[in-house]
Formats: C-alpha cells, sequence, structure tokens
C-alpha cells in the first residue's frame, strides 16, 4: 500500500524527497499500530490518531513542528485512502495541528509574565 501511496504523492505533485518522507513517517504510524494493536491499520481511525498525537507528545517527545510533520504525512495518507475507495471520512482534521508560536508571540508572552509579578 505505500507504493501506491508514493505513487498517489508524485501524482498530485509532490518531490520524490517529499513522497519518500511521508512514506516514512506513515510507516512509523504502521510500527506503532503494529507495537500497540498487533495490525497494521488498513485505515485511519480517528481515535487511533489521537492516541498517537498523546504518544508523540508525551512518550516520544516531539517538538511542535515534528509533530505537525508526522500529521501532515498522515493527512495525505487519509487523503490517498479516500481517493482509492480504502476509506470514506477524514481522520485526521485542523484542530490536531499543534500551534506553532513565532518569535513575536514568544516575546509578547516573555513580557506579559515579566509584568504580571
Amino acid at each position: 500500500m505505500l507504493n501506491e501511496f508514493k505513487q498517489y504523492l508524485l501524482g498530485i505533485g509532490k518531490s520524490e524527497n517529499t513522497a519518500l518522507n511521508y512514506c516514512d513517517k506513515v510507516k512509523l504510524y504502521f510500527k506503532w499500530c503494529l507495537d500497540s494493536f498487533g495490525s497494521e491499520p488498513q485505515q485511519l481511525y480517528r481515535a487511533n490518531v489521537l492516541d498517537y498525537i498523546s504518544y508523540m507528545k508525551t512518550i516520544k517527545r516531539y517538538n511542535p513542528k515534528s509533530v505537525n510533520n508526522h500529521l501532515s504525512s498522515l493527512r495525505s495518507f487519509n487523503e490517498f485512502l479516500i481517493a482509492s475507495g480504502r476509506q470514506t471520512e477524514l481522520a485526521i482534521v485542523k484542530n490536531d495541528f499543534m500551534k506553532i508560536l513565532n518569535y513575536s508571540e514568544i516575546l509578547n508572552f516573555a513580557q506579559t509574565t515579566t509584568n504580571t509579578k
């Protein structure tokens, strides 16, 4: 299925590097599913995706950008599953992605907390 996914990504204009990176991230999700449930998934399930997000944040301690990279890969895989008729619903939604603060937001936060002391 990952070879089909890679071909799908190339077909929608993703670069070879992007396609390989996305496939690697999906393989990591498959490995997590195999370790957690004893089998690789044929579809993405919302509850499992939420558990995987929690795993990435708490066990693996991935930073927000890394979590979002994994989610982007899984979202594309989800879209592939829908396009190929293997799945009908989205399992990853916009709110699953973590907010990444930019430098000015960090400075603003630091000034706010300093001024309240």
